[in-house]
């Protein structure tokens, strides 16, 4: 994963050892969305690179494990306007 960031918390949290939960997707003008819920996600130190004004960008190669209190690695949400996939 690589992200821009204007603080150092994805770095403080890499170096603790401690898992993040991390969550991603896309959306739609229409109110559509596609969402990633990954629970307990270890980082690793991150590469950085420096790219420009927008902040520092850095690159994670993340690693999710199970999570017992949800019961679950990944959950997806799909939101669109079809009532049921049967």
């Amino acid at each position: 994963m690589t992200v821009r960031f204007d603080g150092a918390t994805l770095v403080a949290e890499a170096a603790n050892g401690e898992p993040v939960a991390v969550e991603y997707g896309f959306s739609m003008a229409e109110g559509w969305s596609l969402t990633f819920e990954l629970f307990r996600v270890f980082l690793p130190k991150p590469k950085y690179a420096v790219s420009g004004p927008g902040g520092v960008e850095a690159s994670f190669d993340w690693r999710a494990a199970y999570d017992e209190a949800n019961a679950t690695m990944l959950r997806v949400r799909l939101l669109n306007d079809v009532a049921s996939y049967s």
